[in-house]
């Protein structure tokens, strides 16, 4: 029989993990109350909040931005990714609480962002032509959120489609993470960890559209894209703005993900390697457009060049 190696009680994990305060211990309670069914249910929530705090060295009340990108480019490497997505969950449900009681517990909002924000790698994509959008229909959307100029979610479309970006990663996009190299390719620069960066090719028909949208608004805010109150456009925001698109076109919904399966499948199909599409989508004034004074490798040859998909405003 395997061993337990949840702590049986609040002591074991009070030796298992000695940085966990007393402060961070009461607001959990006060998380947990009503919550869950089963004590082991909250051992196991607590568990997983050691194994973030042992490694970063600090309560979790004292976590930094770095130390979750660190734990979590160290975790993604010995863990199976729904291991590392389930714990993920546990993080952002239980640091949206502590915000939540911030003022309360006399501590800063801080904690949210920091679990947000972060990118992981995706899973292999699955490919299933039966529950994909055709291009027709697609292109319907298209026409549709051009002819509204909702520009933000035209952009977001064609992101999944040509670059094969995730909505969260796409939801977390700042205009200085582009990028134009010296010989004039376009790309995005994505923080993997403090010592390392992914770079992600843009194809130049979207470049050009970004451009054109960043030009044309008059918000200071560093976020890519706005909803209509130029504010960041959220995760859930994006979705159900897709669904509306869908729905006033009399197309089936579909999602941003679906784009980006149709994105990957087209990669693949064209014969771009295995190995270069896996490195592409991370799977296991255009001033802000700042310039390299050299060429960035990644660019030189992408999986995107293999697809023959044009985006056109």
């Amino acid at each position: 029989m395997a061993k337990n190696i949840i702590p049986e009680s609040f002591e074991e994990l009070r030796q298992y993990c000695p940085y966990l305060s007393d402060k961070f211990l009461e607001i959990f309670d006060d998380y947990a109350l009503n919550r869950f069914k089963k004590h082991n249910t909250k051992l196991q929530y607590l568990y997983a909040i050691a194994a973030l705090c042992n490694y970063s060295k600090c309560d979790f009340l004292a976590l930094t931005a770095q130390h979750v990108q660190d734990f979590f480019h160290k975790f993604e490497q010995n863990a199976d990714i729904s291991t590392v997505k389930y714990n993920l969950r546990i993080y952002r449900a239980v640091a949206r609480f502590v915000d939540a009681k911030a003022k309360e517990y006399d501590i800063s909002p801080i904690y949210t962002a920091y679990f947000t924000t972060l990118i992981l790698p995706e899973t292999e994509v699955e490919l299933d032509p039966n529950d994909l959008p055709t291009f027709e229909e697609i292109d319907q959307v298209f026409q549709y959120v051009k002819s509204n100029n909702e520009m933000a979610l035209f952009i977001a479309m064609s992101l999944a489609l040509r670059c094969g970006m995730t909505i969260h990663e796409i939801t977390s996009l700042k205009r200085p993470m582009f990028f134009q190299d010296a010989k004039g390719n376009y790309g995005i620069r994505m923080k993997v960890s403090n010592t390392s960066d992914r770079f992600v090719k843009v194809p130049e028909d979207v470049a050009n559209i970004i451009v054109h949208y960043v030009s044309a608004r008059f918000s200071d805010v560093p976020d890519l894209l706005l909803n209509k109150q130029n504010r960041p456009v959220s995760i859930r925001s994006l979705q159900n703005w897709l669904r509306s698109a869908c729905l006033a076109c009399d197309v089936e919904p579909f999602t941003l993900n679906q784009l980006r399966v149709i994105s990957v499948s087209h990669m693949l199909k064209s014969g771009a390697p295995e190995k270069k599409i896996a490195e592409y989508i991370n799977v296991k004034g255009t001033t802000w457009f700042f310039r390299y004074n050299r060429v960035v490798k990644e660019l030189e040859d992408s999986a995107v060049d293999y697809t023959h998909i044009k985006i056109v405003e």
